[in-house]
């Protein structure tokens, strides 16, 4: 399918692979705006690929939380930081892998599902708590500068691919 430009920065490709399985690709700048614009462009996807509401709801609470902290660690500072989001949707879960040349994701973030301790984070870290409560699975590899977050989300209703 063709490329898509959503606003200004951002681009937006849909692709039907040959196992039935759709896929979303997202470039945009990590500008805050830009991250509302992705995660528009997502769940306006998802929907168009006859995704649950409920599903699509929580899909866009994980990018949300993931899409900015990117925004805000990979580059702070820094809109013109480039961020890819891919999106693999199957009968019964959604694959989002995020992808962003800045520093390495600590590790201790991606480890435990432990509750934080407010006190104890400058932030609170309830956003990692939160992607971990809701995915069914999280890995993180660092490849040629590169992060590559992917995440696993079930969904409560399953798909027909065609």
């Amino acid at each position: 399918m063709p490329v898509e430009r959503i606003a200004p920065q951002i681009t937006g490709e849909t692709l039907c692979r040959p196992d039935g399985r759709r896929e979303l690709r997202v470039l945009y700048p990590s500008d805050p705006f830009a991250v509302r614009a992705a995660l528009k462009t997502t769940t306006d996807a998802l929907r168009g690929f006859d995704v649950a509401q409920d599903d699509c709801d929580t899909i866009e609470l994980v990018l949300a939380e993931v899409l900015n902290n990117v925004g805000e660690h990979a580059y702070p500072g820094d809109a013109s930081g480039i961020v890819e989001l891919r999106v693999v949707i199957a009968t019964d879960s959604v694959a989002c892998e995020v992808l962003d040349n800045g520093p390495s994701v600590p590790t201790h973030l991606l480890d435990g599902r432990d509750p934080p301790v407010p006190s104890a984070l400058p932030e609170g870290g309830f956003g990692w708590h939160l992607i971990h409560s809701l995915c069914r699975e999280i890995s993180y590899t660092r490849l040629d500068a590169r992060n590559i977050l992917t995440l696993e989300i079930s969904l409560h209703r399953k798909l027909t691919l065609s």
